[in-house]
């Protein structure tokens, strides 16, 4: 997937070493990047989805109220969304340290989620919760920013490659979680993610460590913040961060009370929940790298307005679809649209940025994203306690309908970004 970029630290071409064999060394480099940044992201979102699967059984222990689960998730993703700008700023400023900045972020994943594990009450449950988020919050920047440089031509694959491997891990972590659940408490689990944490941390940081991407221009703070306030008032930008707002309002919301309904209103098992969420993350194994692919070639809107449309029709299904295999079948729906659409959507932001911008893109994406789909939950868990979990469906099948319409009137996304 070498594009060809001028990457600094690369091996020079000497008499000892031919054209040819810079290529395979730099083929070899490119591979390991996009092998290592990808399962990272899997293991990444292992803990991320894993954490929704235990949620009910918190719910239960601590006999929390439907408001306060939103609350926790609303805090977390909150947070998480302010402090991107910082994340996005550190990634572009700092490119030498990327393999550092990713390998701490998945050892502190690991610390908070065993804070958790023993947190004595609500207060100390928020926090940690909120700490985590913040570890999670700087993987992307510094991943995305990085594949975004080094495959330019490829964006929209290789982001959604970063993307599929996310697909996987939130695949795996609701059937360990689930299948965990049957032998452990919520507690153990937590507590236990500390090891695999810091060392797959670690791991990544002696795999990526000698890996270099191409630096942006050298800027001062002051030039670097003035090309962010540029950027922000691209309207472009600003009309593709309100649909990112709305994709992610309506995400946030299923992925707090989808597990929540199915395992207290249909009354699947801890296990038949995690079985039937990791079906549908599952498909996103398979449709992320595909619709990645397809957005190089034909457009960000040609993949965004059909899928967006799509997810948010199946949202709204989820409210009245028959228990058993209707409602099942709607779920794996659903699963291969709910995660994939966000590389897409950061594809499209990082193909309107400069090189040295590429990272804080990212983070201006991931801003949004976590704001949005924590306040929704927040929100949801309101109409669920009003109306009851299915109204939860409504709200978030509409908010993705609401972006689909808008989408629908932005020609100039449908553009390809590159010709083949």
């Amino acid at each position: 997937m070498n594009d060809g970029n001028p990457v600094s630290g690369g091996t020079p071409t000497t008499a000892a070493t031919t054209p040819s064999e810079t290529a395979r060394r730099q083929t070899r480099s490119d591979r390991t990047m996009l092998v290592t940044v990808v399962l990272g992201h899997a293991v990444k979102h292992i803990f991320a989805a894993g954490f929704f699967i235990l949620l009910p059984e918190l719910k239960r222990d601590l006999a929390l109220s439907n408001a306060a689960i939103g609350a926790i998730s609303t805090s977390r993703m909150v947070v998480g969304g302010m402090v991107n700008l910082v994340a996005g700023y550190a990634a572009d400023r700092l490119p030498h340290r990327w393999a550092a900045i990713l390998g701490v972020s998945m050892a502190m994943v690991g610390v908070f989620y065993f804070v958790l594990g023993v947190a004595p009450n609500l207060g100390v449950i928020v926090f940690a919760a909120v700490m985590s988020s913040i570890a999670v919050t700087f993987w992307h920047p510094s991943a995305i920013g990085a594949l975004a440089r080094r495959f330019v031509n490829r964006r929209g694959l290789s982001i959604s490659l970063h993307g599929a491997g996310g697909s996987i891990g939130e695949t795996l972590g609701p059937l360990i979680a689930g299948a965990l659940l049957s032998y452990l408490t919520w507690r153990v689990i937590l507590q236990g993610s500390l090891v695999p944490a810091v060392g797959a941390g670690v791991v990544i940081w002696l795999m990526l460590r000698g890996l270099k991407v191409q630096r942006g221009e050298g800027m001062s703070a002051r030039v670097y913040l003035e090309a962010v306030r540029v950027f922000l008032g691209n309207r472009r930008l600003q009309i593709l961060l309100v649909m990112v707002s709305g994709f992610s309002s309506a995400q946030g919301s299923l992925m707090t009370f989808l597990p929540i309904y199915l395992r207290e209103d249909v009354g699947y098992t801890s296990f038949q929940t995690g079985l039937y969420l990791a079906l549908a993350q599952g498909m996103g194994i398979v449709s992320q790298p595909a619709l990645g692919y397809l957005s190089d070639r034909y457009g960000r809107r040609a993949v965004l307005l059909p899928c967006v449309t799509v997810l948010g029709l199946m949202v709204l299904g989820l409210s009245v679809a028959p228990h058993g295999f209707a409602l099942v079948l709607n779920i794996i729906g659903v699963g291969a649209f709910a995660f994939p659409l966000l590389a897409i959507f950061l594809a499209a932001a990082s193909d309107m940025a400069g090189e040295h911008l590429q990272a804080t893109t990212v983070s201006l994406v991931f801003a949004a994203t976590t704001v949005f789909s924590g306040v929704s939950p927040g929100i949801a868990g309101l109409l669920a306690d009003t109306y009851g979990v299915t109204s939860v469906f409504v709200f978030a099948g509409s908010a993705g309908l609401v972006t689909a319409a808008l989408l629908a009137t932005q020609g100039w996304l449908g553009r390809s970004p590159r010709t083949v």
